[in-house]
């Protein structure tokens, strides 16, 4: 799949959702921040409360944070 300017993204496929409801597909309009990142990783458990902070500060304003925790284990 080749991605450009314009193109839809393609829908994340998530085993398991924690928190929130599911991300279904992607809606025109809004902003998605989507951080793939592993509980062993240092910097990527930093970065949490920011993310934490950005959504919160821009949830009205159509600005979705979405945080995928990744498996070395898991299919995909």
């Amino acid at each position: 799949m080749e991605l450009r300017m314009g193109s839809p993204a393609p829908a994340v496929k998530v085993e398991n959702w924690l928190r929130g409801e599911p991300l279904t597909n992607f809606r025109p309009g809004k902003v998605y921040l989507v951080e793939f990142w592993a509980t062993w990783c240092g910097p990527c458990v930093d970065a949490m409360p920011h993310l934490i902070e950005l959504q919160e500060k821009y949830e009205g304003s159509g600005f979705e944070a979405v945080g995928v925790a990744a498996c070395e284990q898991g299919p995909t």
